[in-house]
């Protein structure tokens, strides 16, 4: 994985952070959408459990204005979905890009409106596991995903995502 270390630097320039930024989205939309559809078919009691403690902590932090217990709660939403998902090694694979995948919700997460189109994305995906439709929970983690770039290129970046992609690969 030294591969991501170039990622890491680059970060750190504004045009580099927006393309990182939106590589890790593209990262998680290739594999949070299916974990969402296998978690759905074999979550357990104690996985959804998980899952609601986070998206009630995600509640309090956003009413007491706390971005970082917003970014951990959600990241532990995220995880508790990972975990409900049981394929160790899709975990593995992911686990390497952590703290990428931190840095762009800390980023996105410092706009409040972000944060609440972020709670009723995860109310969605919840509702979509507990009722065990994978179809919906893929769809719900789909939405929710697009919406958490929507608000990046509205709020952090100001402009259309699909030109700056279109940039990049030119």
């Amino acid at each position: 994985w030294s591969q991501l270390d170039p990622l890491l630097l680059a970060a750190r320039s504004i045009r580099e952070r927006v393309d990182v930024t939106m590589r890790v989205l593209e990262a998680r939309r290739l594999v949070e959408v299916g974990v969402a559809e296998i978690a759905a078919a074999r979550r357990t009691d104690s996985d959804l459990a998980a899952m609601e403690a986070a998206l009630v902590r995600m509640e309090e932090a956003q009413n007491d204005g706390e971005v970082d217990s917003f970014v951990d709660a959600d990241i532990r939403f995220h995880d508790a979905i990972m975990r409900a998902a049981g394929n160790a090694i899709v975990t593995a694979l992911f686990e390497p890009i952590g703290h990428l995948v931190y840095e762009t919700r800390r980023h996105t997460s410092s706009f409040p409106e972000a944060r609440v189109h972020a709670i009723a994305a995860h109310r969605r995906v919840l509702k979509s596991i507990r009722s065990q439709s994978a179809t919906s929970a893929r769809n719900a983690m789909r939405r929710h995903l697009e919406q958490t770039e929507a608000d990046l290129e509205g709020y952090a970046y100001g402009g259309d995502a699909s030109e700056r992609t279109a940039e990049g690969r030119a």
